[in-house]
């Protein structure tokens, strides 16, 4: 367990989070009750996430932030804004408690590594998300840092121009069809390209000595 007691604040900022070692990821759940101070909460999260992000490897958050991100309120694009400033993107885009969604998963990993459901609980007001990941201890997708090894992409002019004929041939309208909010699509479309860019440009790490 990860000692996030310093950022907490009660009635304002609910958090603890775990590491787990054998996939190099963090798992944070934050709850930020409903009466609290907006700004205690985004001051406090930020630096949080100032701290984890030390750390170097996979992130994800689940939170119940009531904050409605089927909303374009400056709540929702404020709370976005921070997470993508560490490169942690919205995956949950449709209601968790009646026509609102007040609960979301923010992660750095690559969309093609994991899944999101919402389902009803019958005995609860918020329905649950569901996660499912794809870790290969073997070959993380975040890199570490070590002095005996960097990293670097993979470039070629081959893919290079299988990269460009792929994004010629999205069909993008029909990709961000479900209108979310200027903020929202940009989330979406930067999740493609990011996972397409990935995988035509694939970080390899070389051993210096």
């Amino acid at each position: 367990e990860l000692d996030l007691v310093r950022y907490t604040v009660e009635m304002h900022l609910e958090a603890t989070a775990i590491l787990i070692v054998n996939f190099d990821v963090i798992v944070v759940s934050i709850y930020r009750p409903p009466s609290g101070s907006l700004s205690i909460f985004y001051e406090n999260i930020e630096s949080m996430f100032v701290y984890l992000n030390n750390f170097n490897i996979k992130i994800i958050i689940f939170a119940d932030f009531n904050i409605n991100f089927l909303s374009n309120s400056n709540d929702k694009v404020t709370i976005c804004n921070i997470f993508r400033s560490f490169d942690c993107y919205q995956t949950v885009f449709e209601p968790t408690r009646g026509r609102s969604c007040l609960d979301n998963m923010f992660t750095n990993l690559r969309a093609f590594t994991y899944s999101i459901t919402v389902n009803k609980l019958g005995f609860s007001d918020h329905d649950a998300i569901l996660s499912e990941f794809k870790f290969d201890k073997n070959h993380n997708d975040t890199i570490k840092k070590d002095k005996q090894w960097i990293s670097k992409r993979k470039f070629s002019s081959t893919a290079i121009d299988a990269f460009i004929e792929t994004l010629q041939n999205i069909n993008w309208i029909l990709l961000l069809q479900d209108f979310c909010g200027y903020p929202c699509l940009f989330d979406k479309f930067f999740s493609w390209f990011q996972d397409l860019f990935s995988w035509y440009f694939p970080i390899s790490l070389i051993k210096l000595w």
